[in-house]
């Protein structure tokens, strides 16, 4: 059983996230997080500085999840070469926007230069977070595994399939089923489709 402060801020970032599913942040009170929490004020600033950092506990939340969800995608999967782990952190990414909806938001909506001046710590921890299963490595892996020589730096390509994905990841987000309806086609198959076409870039086998 987690006791002590782990266990305040559990709940904190539990009651965190429930108001920020109904209403702003900026609209949130301390009152309101202190009643859902089941704590005091005073318990309350005893561990949090302010209402910002109770919101960057969230995003913190945020990110370990799904790096522990995109970690066991790829265990399970057994992927080994460069061009399957590409892949994978791909579709992983991808599925957990749709099956962990508001951390997939809390993700791609966070904005680090908002914090960086007063929260430059947690801003650097954050980076470290997001950049475990950054496409560089990878990509770099796969082009030497296929000995295919891109126009295109691993650096550029890099930043191309991150971009694309996170694109694709806040469309889903957001027009869900418009896409679908729209394309004529589930949104699977839309993720899949996309994640060939990256693919195409660095094994156009």
């Amino acid at each position: 059983m987690i006791r002590g402060k782990e266990a305040i801020e559990a709940k904190v970032v539990e009651a965190m996230i429930k108001l920020l599913k109904q209403k702003d942040l900026s609209l949130i009170t301390s009152d309101e997080i202190s009643t859902e929490a089941s704590v005091s004020k005073r318990t309350l600033y005893k561990y949090f500085d302010s209402k910002i950092s109770m919101y960057l506990s969230v995003v913190e939340y945020s990110f370990m999840n799904m790096n522990e969800y995109i970690n066991d995608y790829l265990v399970k999967k057994k992927v080994s070469s460069g061009v399957d782990i590409i892949r994978e952190i791909g579709r992983a990414y991808l599925t957990y926007g749709l099956s962990h909806p508001f951390e997939s938001k809390i993700i791609t909506s966070f904005d680090e230069t908002d914090y960086t001046e007063d929260y430059q710590q947690r801003i650097k921890d954050f980076n470290e977070y997001s950049n475990i299963f950054l496409p560089l490595k990878y990509i770099e892996l796969a082009l030497k595994e296929t000995k295919f020589e891109s126009a295109h730096s691993a650096e550029t390509l890099s930043i191309m399939y991150h971009s694309s994905v996170l694109g694709l990841s806040t469309l889903i987000q957001s027009k869900h089923e418009w896409m679908e309806e729209f394309y004529k086609t589930d949104i699977q198959e839309i993720i899949e489709n996309h994640l060939d076409l990256l693919i195409s870039l660095i094994d156009p086998k």
